[in-house]
């Protein structure tokens, strides 16, 4: 593997952690519930051996989260492919345990402190800087295949393409870096698989981390999930075309799935048609989620939400030009979808 130089930290505090991680008390690691996360603490728990380990979403990095490392006596936190909004969330660990930090984020801020080890490279997915550090206190080699993936899942693969050239030839392989190409073959195939498994088991993620195995072929046991939420995509595409409704230069539809699939079916949509502007929503809890997408730059998919949801009170929307999400109260679901027909 090639050197990578850290956007924050240095290497020697990681080791410098290390050396003192199972000199005493209990450790704790905390990591995304994407693919990225689940290959993040796969790697990372191969060396650490963790007494705790939880799956969360970024908004979980909070009190709570504190609350309950405190009372399981935790001290040692390690946190993986989690962007740290709140730094006070940090300082409120410290105070009870030292912690290591390893992600791919753009930093909010250096997070170093004398309790606290930050370590940020951008351009690389976070399980591969996990892989890249840990590799050196243990040979974790066999796990190369989920790393692989969660790079392609990500899409951040350029800035380790030589190591990943190297995995696509042990498993027998051809490498190509182009977007279209590298949809292709066994290890995009794995990824697929593992992201769809994953979206099965979204509420659930402790039981999907134990259900993958530490070699490729044990993937395999797992598309008895995966192949559900795939025909659930499939039928979503179907009734989409059905059920459309017409708006200025593009389409709105509801969702009604069991798994949420939402973000897929629109990549999907827009990969076939990118001067489109697709938005589809759903009833989620106590709120109507929608996204947007539009890829040809022509039109800001972040503006269209924006307008739409002007005078909804608890109203939310933002994201980027080609892609956006937002919410709108449940008992206001009808009165948006009319505000989008006449868009």
């Amino acid at each position: 593997m090639d050197h990578i130089d850290f956007t924050v930290g240095k290497e020697k505090g990681f080791f410098a952690f290390m050396g003192k991680v199972n000199s005493r008390g209990r450790i704790a690691l905390i990591s995304h519930n994407d693919l990225d996360g689940i290959a993040s603490a796969k790697v990372a728990n191969e060396v650490l051996h963790a007494d705790f380990i939880r799956f969360i979403d970024y908004v979980d990095l909070n009190e709570v989260l504190v609350e309950e490392l405190r009372g399981n006596r935790v001290t040692r936190v390690i946190f993986t492919d989690l962007s740290i909004e709140s730094p006070e969330v940090i300082r409120r660990i410290e105070r009870f345990a030292d912690i290591l930090i390893i992600d791919h984020h753009p930093p909010k801020a250096d997070l170093n402190s004398r309790h606290t080890v930050y370590l940020n490279a951008q351009g690389y997915c976070s399980s591969y800087l996990c892989y890249y550090l840990f590799f050196k206190v243990q040979d974790i080699s066999y796990l190369d295949w989920i790393v692989a993936s969660a790079c392609l899942s990500d899409w951040l693969y350029l800035n380790s393409e030589r190591w990943l050239k190297e995995t696509y030839k042990r498993y027998k392989v051809a490498f190509s870096n182009d977007p279209e190409k590298i949809k292709k073959g066994k290890i995009w195939d794995l990824q697929m698989n593992l992201s769809l498994f994953l979206i099965y088991f979204k509420d659930n993620i402790d039981k999907a981390y134990y259900l993958i195995g530490q070699h490729m072929e044990d993937v395999d046991s797992l598309k008895v999930y995966s192949q559900e939420v795939f025909n659930e995509i499939t039928q979503s595409l179907r009734l989409f075309e059905k059920e459309k409704t017409k708006i200025r230069g593009g389409y709105f539809w509801e969702l009604h799935s069991r798994f949420p699939i939402k973000e897929l079916v629109l990549n999907i949509l827009c990969a076939r048609n990118k001067e489109t502007t697709f938005i589809i929503a759903e009833r989620r809890g106590n709120f109507y989620r929608f996204s947007a997408r539009r890829l040809d730059g022509k039109i800001s998919a972040a503006d269209i939400l924006r307008v739409l949801t002007q005078g909804f009170v608890g109203a939310s929307a933002g994201g980027h030009k080609s892609a956006a999400g937002g919410h709108v109260m449940l008992q206001d679901a009808d009165k948006f979808i009319e505000q989008i027909k006449k868009f």
